[in-house]
């Protein structure tokens, strides 16, 4: 299967310390946060099924897209 380029976020995945976040589909980053600090501009964050509370501000040029679902994003 080929999946898009960029950095992933899975709000379900457990992360760091116990699991590496590297930003590929196996180790995503697990807040949209890390993901967006990160980044260099001109990234797509490809964010899997989920939904996570956070804030953040992005104040650079991304691309976010919902992977295979629905993604909701509150605060």
């Amino acid at each position: 299967e080929t999946r898009p380029p960029g950095y992933w976020v899975d709000f379900n995945y457990a992360g760091q310390p116990s699991l590496p976040e590297t930003g590929d589909f196996y180790t995503p980053y697990n807040t949209l946060v890390e993901a967006v600090n990160a980044a260099p501009d001109g990234c797509t964050l490809n964010l899997k099924t989920g939904s996570h509370a956070e804030t953040l501000t992005i104040s650079k040029p991304l691309q976010l897209q919902a992977y295979n679902g629905l993604v909701t994003i509150g605060r």
